[in-house]
């Protein structure tokens, strides 16, 4: 299982902008995936009432389209509708002369908004986006920033930039790994962590607290189940009976989050492992790098 009970409701006219946070695994691709309908769920169902959903994939994909200009084009409804490419390329900043680019060429910031473009010709209510910051660079985030804001309906993004959640999205929705649920925050990143916190000690109390009443049972019936007064007797059967609901509604152990601890290696083991000489790299007629040389240790 990866998602349990989830319900909840969106719609474009509130603006909502929510960050899905998690762990690795946890589910989060799947949950944008599952609300787009490419993955259904296995029990339950996804519903859409006069929104129109556009969803931005990790990794943007384009077909068999060589040309910029020959994509946009193959997503309009009607042929008619090319001011819409003139519009959508605006509220990305692409300039015309991208529409004869070759799509082979772009670089990943460039092509995450050509695939915004694209997903903005629908006029869409609710966007979510995926990972949309793995492709760009720090001009390219501090653009989507603005973006994000800009945008007249509701985003719903998974992202690992702490910079961009905090700058920008008012709500964080965590999936928990653990009940397969989804806590929903509605304030600010740094208000989150400490509410996750604060949330984690109280679980970790009644984790104790629970285990603690069981652990007594457990004594108790340990001591007392084989003794002659009590054996067969109505006592008896009334713990076993707290004990297996006490079991039934105990909570899952709370985890902490992991702790990163650095190895540093002894002077002597200290060896060359990358040694790096690039004289240049280029995307078409534009160079990215020139005459970079460095070594790790």
């Amino acid at each position: 299982d990866l998602l349990r009970d989830i319900s909840f409701s969106l719609d474009g006219k509130t603006k909502n902008r929510i960050a899905i946070v998690g762990k690795n695994g946890s589910g989060k691709s799947s949950f944008l995936k599952t609300i787009i309908g490419e993955v259904p769920p296995t029990e339950g169902e996804v519903t859409v009432h006069h929104e129109r959903i556009a969803y931005l994939p990790q990794e943007p994909h384009f077909g068999t389209h060589t040309l910029v200009g020959e994509y946009l084009e193959s997503l309009l409804e009607e042929t008619w509708h090319a001011y819409k490419i003139d519009i959508a390329m605006q509220k990305v900043g692409l300039a015309p002369d991208y529409l004869i680019a070759d799509i082979a060429h772009l670089s990943g910031g460039e092509r995450v908004k050509v695939m915004l473009t694209g997903l903005l010709l629908d006029d869409p209510t609710i966007l979510l986006m995926d990972e949309p910051t793995n492709n760009l660079d720090h001009a390219g985030i501090a653009w989507l920033e603005g973006f994000i804001n800009a945008f007249s309906g509701s985003i719903l993004i998974v992202s690992h930039d702490r910079s961009l959640i905090k700058n920008v999205m008012k709500e964080i929705w965590e999936i928990d790994s653990q009940s397969k649920s989804i806590h929903r925050f509605g304030v600010s990143y740094d208000q989150f962590l400490l509410e996750r916190k604060s949330r984690y000690q109280r679980l970790l109390t009644q984790y104790d607290r629970e285990q603690a009443v069981i652990d007594e049972i457990k004594a108790w019936l340990k001591a007392n189940e084989m003794n002659a007064k009590y054996r067969f007797g109505a006592l008896v059967m009334s713990q076993k009976q707290k004990l297996e609901h006490a079991i039934k509604a105990h909570i899952i152990k709370p985890e902490p989050d992991p702790e990163i601890v650095p190895y540093i290696l002894p002077q002597s083991e200290i060896n060359l492992i990358l040694k790096v000489a690039i004289n240049q790299k280029q995307f078409g007629e534009k160079v990215i790098l020139q005459n970079v040389k460095f070594s790790v240790h």
